[in-house]
């Protein structure tokens, strides 16, 4: 007999050993569980049930479907234990016990305890097959107001997102749960402090009212933690910035914070003003305030790169075709060179940026540069200090070539490099015989130079074939030579017969 129960509890413990390991799904919880995806827990037994049985706050919940295993003299015993509305717990022969304001893990030890005693060496084990789902009640600052199913280990925070409104307050949420208790919670205080005193598990029977905020400002700059915050009464300027953005930068300017006070300000649509760390303590914040905390860096001078350069922050990309002209501002630090600033915007040039041809404008000099040097040759012979409002113009180089004069179809022409003046007057056409002679012709760079290199034509340069020929001129003024030629015969002819002439 004795052999028979030994073998018995060894083949108990195993078959207990692959239930529990059965299903058990693996989830991490980063911060407080921020997050969380409440429509999959709910949706998921068993993993409700795994997570209900390694978490020491589970909370005994009306619904709870429990298996109760134990073996008896007649061998492996398997037990449904259901958790009533009262919180009741039925184990048939053995009783009745009460799981109200019990975690899962202190109503299992009264349960094994109990069958230990009434079944001596019946090893017992008891696992959550289910864990129980409950509606609670929200209402305030929500986008609909009604019930919510839920469960015992859904905090407070983890309900309300995606159903809080932008104006909701999270500092003072009120939960009256079914005895008519009522308590007050700062979901901020436990998303940052990390104090989840202040984001409780939801429990049966909780009515939960959620109020509006009464001051939110927003937070910008040269902080650590820049973000839109609900401020507690009589919270003032230093308690934003210290409290809650956690502190300046160490590059902020702490002389001149801006306040955009959008409520109560001066004029009707509000007002723009600055206040000084030293008075930040006594500086009482409206809703909708705008604190803005600049770096001393944005106090830097400036230059100006005009002509085919982009904006990096409008475009994100250089591939593209400048149609006009662009004008960047360059903050600089005292020191700093042309180069350096030529280095630092390389990705804002363009295919069309004439970087020989570019010139700085200082006030009334104008100084050529070739700034193609400081990227590719790496040659700062020439280098020039930035002073405040310099402006560097970048001129733009069109990859085309103009044809004009006596061909069919004069335009403008793709460049195609080393090909000679021939290639670009056949694309329009040919010279017109009729209107050119001696194939006579002229070849302009883009600085209206006339050149003597024409087998290898550049970008914008200009091809003009000379409408040189005899013929064709004399075919224009024929007609009119032609036309007052008879007017004169005529008018002698009239003289003549009139005795005039």
């Amino acid at each position: 007999m004795t052999k028979r129960l030994i073998l018995l509890i060894i083949l108990f413990q195993v078959s207990l050993y692959a239930q529990s390991n059965a299903g058990i799904v693996s989830m991490d919880f980063g911060g407080v569980r921020a997050g969380y995806d409440i429509t999959n827990t709910l949706n998921t037994p068993t993993q409700r049930a795994s997570l209900a049985m390694t978490n020491p706050d589970y909370m005994v919940t009306p619904g709870d479907l429990y298996q109760l295993t134990f073996i008896s003299t007649t061998g492996v015993q398997r037990l449904s234990v259901l958790v009533a509305w009262d919180y009741s717990v039925s184990l048939s022969n053995m009783g009745k016990l009460n799981g109200e304001n019990k975690t899962y893990l202190e109503l299992r030890h009264e349960i094994l305890e109990l069958v230990s005693r009434t079944y001596p060496l019946s090893a017992p084990e008891l696992v959550i097959i289910e864990a129980g789902s409950f509606p609670v009640f929200i209402n305030g600052e929500v986008k609909a107001s009604g019930e919510v199913t839920t469960w015992s280990l859904i905090r407070l925070s983890e309900l309300l997102q995606n159903r809080a409104t932008d104006y909701a307050s999270i500092r003072d949420i009120q939960i009256t749960d079914r005895y008519g208790k009522i308590e007050s919670y700062d979901i901020f205080t436990a998303l940052r402090r990390g104090n989840l005193e202040q984001d409780p598990y939801l429990r049966p029977g909780d009515r939960i009212l959620v109020k509006q905020a009464k001051t939110q400002v927003r937070l910008d700059g040269a902080v650590f933690r820049a973000d839109t915050y609900q401020l507690l009464p009589g919270e003032t300027l230093k308690d934003l910035i210290e409290n809650y953005g956690e502190g300046f930068l160490d590059n902020a300017d702490t002389t001149r914070i801006s306040i955009t006070r959008a409520v109560d300000g001066k004029g009707s649509v509000g007002e723009n003003f600055e206040v000084s760390y030293e008075d930040a303590a006594d500086f009482a914040l409206s809703n909708m305030d705008r604190v803005s905390i600049r770096q001393l860096q944005s106090f830097l001078p400036v230059v100006f790169f005009e002509g085919a350069i982009y904006e990096m922050a409008k475009t994100g990309t250089t591939d593209i075709a400048l149609t006009a002209s662009q004008r960047i501002s360059y903050s600089f630090y005292p020191g700093e060179t042309l180069a350096d600033a030529v280095r630092n915007l390389r990705d804002q040039f363009v295919q069309m940026s004439d970087l020989e041809r570019a010139y700085l404008r200082r006030e009334s000099e104008v100084i050529s540069i070739d700034l193609s040097r400081y990227l590719y040759d790496h040659d700062f012979t020439e280098n020039i200090e930035l002073q405040p409002n310099d402006v560097i113009v970048i001129p733009f180089r069109q990859f085309f070539v103009t044809v004009s004069g006596a061909v069919p179809v004069p335009g403008r022409y793709p460049y195609v490099p080393d090909r000679s003046w021939r290639y670009y007057v056949n694309l329009a056409g040919g010279i017109d015989p009729l209107r050119n002679s001696y194939d006579l012709f002229k070849v302009y760079s883009q600085e209206d130079v006339v050149l003597d290199e024409v087998n290898n034509i550049l970008p914008e340069a200009k091809i003009e074939v000379a409408t040189n020929s005899f013929l064709f001129y004399f075919n224009q003024y024929a007609p009119v030579i032609t036309t007052i030629l008879s007017i004169v015969s005529t008018t002698l002819g009239i003289m003549a017969a009139t005795g005039n002439l």
